[in-house]
């Protein structure tokens, strides 16, 4: 009986110290989600309001007045730009001019191939016509490694991410219909995006390809 309680407590004290660092890694991780911050790219950030967005309440959007998607069917998608706040230290994770264009090249395909299944995705202006601006104002790539073990892709650490901001403008007129800023972390159970250095942050831009879409499908009572 006395030898059962020592290897309690022999176990006890190897488990706790485990139990308590990711405890600590959970808390931290906990405190990472923050509202977005704005790169300067839509200009104007006071009429901004937040929403949900699956499930994560960090999506903050603005909409015209008197104007919504639901009048516009017809969609030009700019080229997606590198808009990077002054502080992101981008030298910190080495992303080179190169995989900036691939990221941003992937981000638009994205959105491009989930509009054409349903509506027109055009060149030039006119009337039912709006425009897509997107620019990815910070990006994170994954620390692969850290997403092996669970110890460490438990809690999040090294699941990469990115944020952006996104307009449709009027191609008429010149109005902002709406728009929408967002942040997001890699997800810790797609263990497999994680191990490669963009992974989670191209899945990001799929969800935000298709939350983009399922606005546009809202506005159009789909």
């Amino acid at each position: 009986m006395r030898a059962g309680t020592d290897m309690d407590k022999s176990f006890k004290r190897q488990i706790f110290p485990w139990f308590l660092f990711v405890s600590f890694l959970l808390a931290v991780s906990g405190c990472a989600a923050q509202k977005p911050i704005p790169s300067g790219f839509l200009g104007d950030y006071s009429s901004f309001t937040q929403e949900e967005s699956d499930g994560v309440e960090g999506l903050y959007c603005q909409k015209h007045p008197k104007k919504d998607l639901g009048q516009y069917s017809r969609f030009i998608v700019d080229p997606v730009i590198i808009h990077l706040r002054p502080e992101v230290e981008v030298d910190e994770y080495k992303v080179t001019a190169e995989e900036l264009k691939e990221l941003a090249d992937c981000f638009r395909n994205e959105v491009v191939a989930v509009l054409k299944d349903g509506y027109a995705v055009v060149k030039k202006p006119g009337v039912g016509v709006i425009r897509l601006r997107i620019a990815i104002t910070d990006v994170e790539p994954n620390t692969p490694f850290l997403n092996v073990h669970w110890v460490t892709s438990l809690p999040g650490m090294g699941l990469g991410g990115a944020s952006m901001e996104a307009e449709f403008i009027d191609t008429q007129s010149g109005e902002r219909i709406f728009a929408f800023i967002d942040s997001r972390k890699g997800k810790r159970y797609k263990k497999i995006k994680g191990l490669t250095r963009w992974g989670h942050s191209k899945d990001i831009f799929k969800q935000w390809a298709n939350l983009i879409r399922e606005r546009i499908d809202c506005h159009h009572g789909k």
